[in-house]
């Protein structure tokens, strides 16, 4: 009889065998093989992982501020023995090749802090940090010039005023106004 081990033969002692392997990081794999006087032959294949890295979590670009109630969130986990993410402790649904995508609720108006912990089978864990800002107030602005409703003998107005610090953009009749120091001016002409 003969006994293999990925096609080198191996001696067996009292019916048994030990043979001690360097393993590399990754997919190890090993064909075992015996073979009896008469020609029968069983093979079995044994795989061993072999995983010293943490996790890598890579999350998909997202908007901040948003005004919704919730934020949709997608990325991909990588790791040789990946066994779960979670986001605030909730776990995560895992595709087969670690990607997820998940819409955690938005509970706070301002800054919503999450976490997201990626676990192998070994124990070995990675966290990502990061911050959601919820923000459902619109911005306010004052016009400070002309006073509303008054009659003008000059066609030729400027119309100013000032904005809060969180306004991107402001527009008057469609047309974008220039915003400098949380203050806008410009010019229009009336018609009669």
């Amino acid at each position: 009889s003969s006994f293999t081990i990925n096609g080198d033969n191996q001696k067996l002692k009292k019916d048994k065998f030990s043979k001690k392997f360097t393993l590399v990081e990754g997919l190890n794999t090993y064909n075992l093989s015996i073979l009896d006087k008469a020609g029968n032959e069983f093979t079995q294949t044994l795989e061993i992982i072999y995983d010293i890295r943490k996790p890598i979590i890579s999350l998909n670009q997202f908007q901040s501020p948003i005004s919704a109630q919730e934020i949709a969130l997608a990325g991909i986990v990588t790791d040789l023995s990946l066994k779960s993410l979670t986001i605030n402790n909730v776990s995560v649904d895992l595709a087969e090749d670690g990607a997820f995508a998940v819409s955690p609720s938005l509970p706070l108006e301002g800054p919503n802090l999450f976490v997201l912990r990626a676990e192998d089978t070994l124990g070995l864990f990675s966290e990502h940090h990061f911050t959601v800002v919820k923000d459902t107030t619109p911005p306010v602005f004052s016009i400070l010039q002309p006073i509303n409703n008054k009659t003008f003998a000059n066609a030729a107005q400027i119309i100013s005023g000032s904005i809060d610090s969180t306004a991107v953009s402001l527009k008057i009749n469609g047309n974008n106004l220039a915003i400098t120091d949380q203050a806008f001016s410009h010019q229009v002409s009336l018609v009669e």
